[in-house]
């Protein structure tokens, strides 16, 4: 193995590491409340069957929860990898935006969150839609963890690349916060469409570790960006015919 073999793979090595450590920091939480709930009803300090059914369904939605995030951290750890490979192809960015509107517009309903989308409709990427569309959702997501009151998603041509802006009047130090550190309203609850997946930071992570592979870049507030903003601006190889 030469030596620029050897850096590659320490390289991905501690890539590795480093996803797998934060991932186990994000799924601490649901797993801790899960042991709890289940503590509670072997030591019977339910105070009737009711309350004992109820433990018992919140303990199954959290780890429902729990597997769904360990599947879509596994896929992510593949495509990062090169395990899967992303089908790069035309993809209309107002499709990509109707998608993404129909997967948040409940979550943003719950928190009083407006959404507002903007592409033309000659913009084009050269990318994986499904790929694409979950890395916007990610960043939406922690944008509403983070107590966003509106999103601005919108994208333009520069210098033969597309931008996508996702910008936010969020709090950047909520940002910073674990998930079980930030106020979450009783509305968020499976029933209702949502229930916080990851900390605004690591949907954050997420988000750029798949756009690397599209390739794609994210970059937080960038230059140009108001003072009183959070803006995150993807860029993203233009579609040329």
């Amino acid at each position: 193995m030469d030596d620029i073999t050897q850096a590659r793979w320490e390289a991905l090595a501690q890539f590795q590491a480093g996803f797998l450590a934060n991932a186990s920091h994000e799924l601490r939480a649901p797993m801790t409340q899960i042991i709890s709930l289940h503590q509670l009803i072997l030591e019977g300090l339910c105070e009737d069957p009711a309350e004992e059914r109820q433990f018992l369904r919140q303990s199954f939605e959290t780890t429902q929860k729990v597997l769904a995030n360990l599947d879509l951290l596994i896929s992510i750890s593949k495509l990062t990898i090169g395990r899967i490979q992303p089908k790069l192809q035309e993809v209309y960015l107002q499709d990509v935006f109707v998608q993404l509107q129909m997967l948040v517009q409940m979550i943003a309903e719950n928190r009083s969150c407006r959404l507002r989308f903007e592409a033309g409709e000659a913009d084009r990427v050269k990318s994986d839609s499904d790929w694409l569309v979950e890395a916007l959702r990610l960043l939406v997501e922690g944008a509403i963890a983070a107590q966003s009151e509106q999103l601005h998603i919108h994208s333009r041509f520069v210098d033969q690349q597309q931008h996508i802006s996702v910008t936010t009047d969020s709090d950047p130090g909520l940002w910073a916060k674990d998930l079980e550190d930030l106020p979450i309203p009783a509305a968020d609850t499976p029933a209702a469409g949502f229930v916080q997946n990851f900390s605004p930071g690591y949907c954050q992570q997420l988000a750029a570790r798949i756009l690397q592979p599209l390739g794609g870049s994210l970059v937080v507030n960038p230059d140009n960006s108001p003072d009183n903003q959070q803006t995150f601006l993807i860029t993203l190889p233009a579609f040329q015919p």
